[in-house]
């Protein structure tokens, strides 16, 4: 189900709403659109010259954006789409009209949907077409309803992602006189199996309106263009006005003089077609300025006319208009020339070559004609040559040649622009080809096309095993890959941050590994599920599947074997590979949970890969696998190893967890004490051990090539303290309160004293706790071989809870426990959501916190665990930051949080859906739990969460739950939360023997404090359970006393 909707060439769509994990990115399940949607271009509309088609002219068009283009969208304008009758119509505004509408041509597509899209068959089809004045730039009011029947469809030659483009000339039965407004056409076959969808433009003014199911008319914002392609055709003139004047030619003076002559036959028919009987006078322009005016026209005769009051030489256009006693007929419009002396065209065969390294030379061909076709006299007077870099040369005299050297640090990727000029102004402008200019790179070239920019990290590591030069790119052209390099490696990313290579990538990397080169090229995507490019053959890897998202261990093999590492990079759809057969390529990497492939080494004879699915620094040590690579490329510095044991200098145990470092590289010692650096580069290392509570060790270590070399650290660890006080309550000795510290703790005596010794030094928190008493907490300062002081004075819990108690009656089992005013909270979300007392914070008001009953998923029912209904918040393409909080009460000692959840675990794509807890009125928040911290998994309803508050005893806190996105483009999947109980853990509802074969995940039918309204009223609790799933027993406890069990 990965990224189907990327692709967008697909033939499925879903609903909104109508699945519980989003996919990859939005899909509008009202359009189809090209895979690489652009932005629309902000096009001014502008009226367009008349085009005679038959008895009709175009009077504004809008071209449909071509199948070959990136940027085509086609969007359901039918009156069948959705369930109200009201349809999706679709909207486009229009200026400029001069004449009577009659015809409105749409393009686009007539598609099925039955659960994927294909071909329909409806033709003719029938259409409502209607016309809307403007309104400040939006849909105005209704002008004109046409509702139109029996169009008969033409394809136009064009198809998207396979299904064929027509056209619909809608011939309308009431014409229509609007300059300017707005039309909106929508399929009129109340059928939902057959849609019209209507194909965008890009020569709009990237303004369109949509109407879904009659919500209004809303302005669209899109990636791709949202202009629609349309033409609206009509009439411009009387029938019996005259006709358009006929062979209307202009020709320059021929010398480059500032003059004209212009040349024409009148008409001699009138507009509808008819012999024309009366022509009063005949009217010449240039451009919009009238020029003449032939006062006694001869119908069909020729007409002459010199122009020579042209000022300067430019681009010019004129046009004739013919009237007669029924008005003006059309205009008949030149095309546009050039009058005067013009200037050089572009130079042409413009080439730029590379000589001695450093010297750039530019040789082309100059031009013959003029650049707008005007007359040239061949002469040219210099050349501006400006580099890429926009250094800008001016040349004098004629020529067809140029060079310069440029300096040794300038070395680099250059194209030079050459325009001409003559004494009339600067000519065109020609490019030339792209060369590299100066000394190509050496060492190693790292280019990082991923969007997670893990190249500086490798090009780290790699000067750590590496002795050379280590270049970072962020294309694969930004440098020349020649020979010269020791190496190449390609960051390509994991997805949805990652770089689909395409062949133009390629080409250069395929001609670097035939020249003997190695290649290192890592990508989640890159060997399954992408397109494979001509360099991919060559890493001998054949891509098995698309993988998961559950890279978490990885061991090397080959020559890493031995080898194991923590991943923490990204983990999305990482491709699952294999060596391919015969070719001799190797297992180098496995994810070590399953099992499965992910990265593999191949050494072809005349060069060497290694290719990754995952990103390589993304490894706990990635030095040790990076310098594998690279001393399997045989460009390693000269390496050896160095291992050791750290333990206690006084007890002489072993350390776990010190931290050993040598340089930027660093090791964490197992349980035995042990560290190992398997390779490092050859000389002299200062190795540091430390551990926290220890004095750190130095010493100077000599690698050598192609030994070990070990060095054992014992540590001192630094003197402890001692923390000693006394407890009272209303100036009596506590007993048996517990005291914690730093990992310690004591109970007091008789007298309330206590004393915990063996406690390190620095700024420690002790804790004070006792059952029924506020937990207290201070910070003491622990110096080592000295004792500190503090006491405590504490407090009864306010309506605190007492201990569970019970008895056994026959088979009946009676609890008993004090109900404490105001104690915790209950929530099923019966009555609303939020409930009342409740908050909700809404940033997304489409989807944000709601009352839900049972809801339908493909993948099955979300059913309520506790009543009929459930909170609910459901994804959206919409930022979202969504709260729902709990009335302000107080934590009781003992007191928990647990509540049913229908959730998606270990999200990776930002998002999270938190329990939060604030402790200032909300104010700040702290975090309790996050579904997205968890590893992956469902938890559809069948564990409940428990969050202990216990560390928040004798607090008045609120308790949120919120979900909120981490690109701002809406969260990731839906979120439900039922069953919410607030309490202390031993409000605990035991059973009757007698119903043991149906009993678990019982509900407490005393659990909520609403019924109950005083304070330490004695409840007495017959078993009534709702059952799930069966159970063995059951125990009974007083307190934290177990005083019986049965089965």
């Amino acid at each position: 189900m990965k990224k189907t909707f990327i692709i967008m060439m697909l033939v499925c769509f879903a609903f909104a709403g109508a699945l519980f994990a989003r996919e990859a990115v939005v899909f509008d399940n009202s359009k189809l659109t090209s895979q690489n949607a652009t932005s629309a271009k902000n096009f001014v509309k502008q009226p367009i010259p008349y085009r005679n088609i038959g008895s009709r002219e175009i009077l504004f068009e809008q071209a449909p954006i071509g199948s070959q283009e990136s940027n085509w969208s086609i969007g359901v304008s039918d009156m069948g789409y959705g369930t109200t009758g009201a349809g999706l119509v679709h909207a486009d505004n229009f200026t400029g009209v001069q004449g009577t509408i009659t015809n409105v041509k749409v393009t686009g597509l007539n598609l099925v949907n039955n659960g994927s899209w294909a071909e329909a068959n409806e033709d003719p089809m029938n259409f409502i077409v209607s016309f809307y004045e403007d309104n400040n730039g939006a849909v105005g009011d209704l002008v004109s309803y046409q509702e139109i029947n029996g169009i008969a469809r033409v394809a136009n030659g064009d198809d998207y992602i396979g299904f064929i483009a027509y056209e619909w000339d809608i011939v309308l039965e009431s014409p229509v006189n609007m300059e300017a407004g707005w039309v909106a056409v929508a399929g009129n076959n109340n059928d939902t199996d057959g849609w019209f969808l209507w194909a965008n433009s890009a020569e709009g003014d990237g303004i369109e309106y949509k109407n879904e199911e009659g919500s209004g008319w809303l302005p669209q914002q899109t990636e791709e263009p949202v202009d629609r392609a349309f033409v609206l055709t009509g009439t411009v003139s009387d029938e019996n006005a005259p006709a358009a004047a006929s062979n209307l030619v202009v020709t320059p003076d021929e010398n480059g003089g500032n003059s004209a002559v212009i040349t024409w036959t009148n008409p001699s028919l009138t507009y509808s077609g008819s012999a024309l009987n009366d022509l009063d006078q005949v009217k010449l322009y240039r451009g919009d300025e009238l020029l003449f005016t032939v006062t006694s026209p001869a119908i069909g005769g020729n007409e002459s006319y010199t122009d020579n009051a042209i000022t300067e030489a430019g681009l010019y256009n004129y046009k004739v208009v013919a009237s007669n006693d029924m008005g003006d007929g059309p205009a008949a419009v030149s095309e546009t020339v050039y009058i005067g002396q013009d200037v050089p065209a572009a130079v042409t065969e413009l080439n730029l070559s590379v000589e001695d390294t450093f010297t750039a030379v530019l040789n082309w061909v100059n031009p013959t004609e003029g650049l707008n076709g005007g007359y040239f006299d061949n002469i040219i007077t210099g050349y501006t040559i400006t580099r890429s870099d926009d250094v800008v040369y001016e040349v004098t005299g004629e020529t067809t040649t140029w060079s310069e050297t440029l300096a040794e640090d300038m070395s680099g990727y250059y194209s030079y622009t050459v325009v001409p000029a003559n004494a009339y102004g600067n000519g065109g402008n020609a490019v030339s080809n792209v060369e590299w200019v100066g000394s190509t790179l050496s060492g190693i070239l790292v280019i990082d096309l991923s969007g997670n920019a893990t190249g500086t990290a490798l090009q780290t590591t790699l000067a750590s095993v590496y002795d050379g030069n280590i270049t970072l790119a962020s294309s694969v052209n930004e440098y020349p890959i020649t020979s010269e390099l020791d190496a190449v490696f390609i960051l390509l990313g994991v997805f949805n941050s990652n770089h689909v290579l395409v062949e133009e990538e390629a080409t250069p990397l395929v001609a670097y590994l035939n020249a003997g080169g190695n290649l290192y090229m890592e990508g989640g995507d890159t060997w399954a599920y992408n397109q494979p490019t001509s360099v991919h053959p060559l890493f001998g890897i054949d891509g098995v599947s698309d993988g998961g998202s559950d890279l978490v261990n990885i061991n090397g093999a080959d020559f890493l074997e031995g080898n194991s590492w923590a991943y923490s990079g990204a983990n999305s759809w990482i491709d699952q590979i294999a060596p391919t057969e015969g070719t001799g390529s190797v297992v180098l990497f496995t994810n070590a949970d399953t099992g499965n492939n992910c990265g593999v080494a191949y050494d072809a004879t005349n060069y060497k890969t290694v290719g990754t699915s995952f990103e390589i620094t993304g490894l706990d040590d990635v030095t040790t696998a990076v310098s594998g690579i690279v001393d399997f490329f045989g460009i390693g510095a000269p390496s050896g190893s160095l291992s050791g044991i750290v333990t206690d200098a006084e007890t002489n145990n072993p350390i776990e967890g010190a931290t050993v470092t040598v340089g930027a590289l660093t090791r964490i010692t197992d349980e035995n004490g042990a560290y190992n650096f398997s390779i490092l580069p050859a000389g002299e290392h200062e190795v540091i051990a430390s551990m926290e509570y220890y004095d750190s060790m130095t010493f100077t270590v000599t690698i050598t090539e192609g030994n070990a070399t070990a060095q054992d650290f014992a540590l001192n660890h630094v003197p402890t303290g001692t923390v000693n006080g006394n407890v009272t309550f209303e100036n009596a000795a506590v007993e048996g309160a517990m005291l914690m510290i730093d990992g310690h703790s004591a109970e007091t005596d008789a007298s309330g004293n206590y004393e915990i010794s063996g406690i390190n030094p620095g700024e420690r928190e002790i804790v004070c706790q006792k059952e029924g008493y506020v937990t207290q907490s201070a910070s003491v300062t622990i110096t080592g071989g000295e004792t500190v002081t503090q006491d405590f004075v504490l407090e009864l819990i306010p309506n605190a809870a007492p201990v569970l108690s019970g008895n056994v009656e026959d088979n009946d089992i009676h609890l008993m426990w004090g109900i404490p005013s105001g104690d915790g909270i209950t929530e099923s979300f019966e009555e609303s959501v939020p409930p009342a007392g409740w908050d909700a914070i809404v940033t997304n008001a489409a989807q944000s916190w709601m009352q839900e009953t049972i809801v339908s998923y493909p993948s099955g029912d979300v059913i309520p665990t506790d009543g009929e209904f459930q909170a609910k918040i459901a994804w959206d393409y919409g930022h979202q930051d969504e709260w729902l909080i709990s009335p302000e009460f107080t934590i009781s000692a003992g007191m928990n949080l647990t509540f049913d959840t229908y959730i998606h675990y270990g999200s990776t794509h930002g998002d999270h859906y938190y329990v939060k807890i604030s402790t200032d009125g909300g104010s700040t928040w702290t975090e309790l739990w996050d579904a997205s911290a968890l590893s992956e998994a469902d938890n559809h309803y069948e564990t409940p969460i428990d969050v202990a508050l216990s560390d928040y005893a004798g607090q008045s806190v609120k308790i949120a739950w919120q979900a909120v996105d981490g690109d701002g483009q809406g969260l990731w999947y839906t979120w439900f939360i039922d069953n919410v109980v607030i309490g202390s853990r031993t409000e605990t509802v035991r059973f009757s023997s007698n119903e043991f074969e149906n009993v678990s995940k019982a509900k407490k039918v005393a659990r909520s404090t609403k019924a109950y309204s005083k304070a330490g009223d004695v409840v007495v609790v017959t078993n009534t359970v709702e059952s799930f799933r069966p159970v063995q027993g059951f125990k009974l406890y007083r307190g934290t006393e177990m005083i019986g069990e049965f089965g």
